[in-house]
C-alpha cells in the first residue's frame, strides 16, 4: 500500500494558517480588590483598549509584529463581568509589562453593619434578674 502523497505547498499551508490560538486570563479576587490577568503577546500599551461598563470590564488588544519581511497580527478580546455593586469603578489601574497585561479593580468599602432596634408600641417592661419581666410572669400565673 503507497503512503499518501502530500503536496509541499499543502504542508505549508497547513503550518501557515494555524488557527487562532486563544491567550489564557486569570482572574482572582482578594478583599479589597479584582486583579485580571491577561496574555498579551507582541501588544504595546498604545494598542489596548480597556472600558468598564456597569460591572463589564472589556479588555482589547492588538498587535502587530514584522518578520523577516511580513506581518503578522493577534488580536486579543475578553469581557469579564464584575459584581457591579462592589467594585469602585473610579479605582481601575492597568500595567502591561513582558506581554501581560494586569488590571486591578478595586472593590468599594463595604458599610458597617448597623443595629436596627425594633420599636413597639407598648410601654418598655423592665426585665428581672432570671430574664423575666413583670408581664411574663403575669401570664405564667394566668396559665397555671
Amino acid at each position: 500500500m503507497p503512503f499518501p502523497r502530500h503536496d509541499l505547498f499543502d504542508l505549508v499551508d497547513a503550518f501557515a494558517h494555524t488557527p487562532p490560538r486563544c491567550h489564557s486570563s486569570e482572574l482572582r479576587e482578594t478583599e479589597d480588590a479584582f486583579h485580571l490577568a491577561f496574555e498579551a503577546p507582541g501588544v504595546l500599551p498604545s494598542d489596548v483598549d480597556i472600558t468598564l461598563d456597569e460591572g463589564v470590564l472589556r479588555v482589547r488588544g492588538e498587535s502587530k509584529v514584522e518578520r523577516s519581511g511580513l506581518n503578522y497580527c493577534g488580536k486579543i478580546h475578553r469581557a469579564v463581568a464584575l459584581p457591579a455593586e462592589r467594585i469602585d469603578p473610579e479605582k481601575v489601574q492597568a500595567t502591561l509589562e513582558h506581554g501581560l497585561l494586569h488590571v486591578t479593580v478595586r472593590k468599594r468599602a463595604r458599610a458597617e453593619p448597623i443595629k436596627v432596634r425594633v420599636a413597639t408600641s407598648q410601654p418598655a417592661a423592665e426585665e428581672k434578674a432570671d430574664g423575666t419581666t413583670a408581664a411574663e410572669d403575669d401570664a405564667m400565673d394566668g396559665v397555671q
